[in-house]
């Protein structure tokens, strides 16, 4: 993967609003949340920090396969990163991490950080509806 269109997106994001995931659970049904925060991580891997809702979670642990969407309205492009979700964390309110078990009661608890392992980056654009 390459490492620089990780990093594009990344910092792309800290200029929009807010980034949104969609997950997959084990029978095909879709499911989008709203991730609060999007970091550089290891290698190819990125950072999602939030609250994220018990279905997100359950989704992730029986299926890891995550998309997440990063758009801005105004300029109407964005970037669409595909991967798989390899940990899921609990943040406690001191900041520290620990590996989180208890999908259903996660959400109870506080944020989450999801490392994402990119497999692909794709650049956004709408096209232009003026004909020119």
């Amino acid at each position: 993967m390459d490492k620089q269109k990780i990093e594009q997106a990344v910092h792309f994001a800290a200029n929009v609003g807010p980034v949104c995931i969609a997950t997959v659970d084990n029978q095909g049904m879709p499911h989008v949340d709203a991730a609060g925060q999007i970091d550089l991580g290891a290698e190819d891997n990125v950072y999602l920090t939030r609250c994220f809702g018990p279905q997100t979670l359950m989704d992730l642990k029986q299926n890891d396969h995550i998309a997440v969407l990063i758009w801005n309205e105004q300029s109407q492009d964005g970037y669409q990163l595909i991967g798989q979700c390899s940990k899921i964390e609990e943040i406690s309110e001191h900041g520290e991490t620990q590996e989180m078990f208890d999908a259903e009661q996660a959400y109870y608890k506080g944020e989450q950080r999801l490392t994402v392992h990119v497999d692909k980056v794709s650049e956004l654009k709408q096209k232009s509806s003026s004909g020119a």
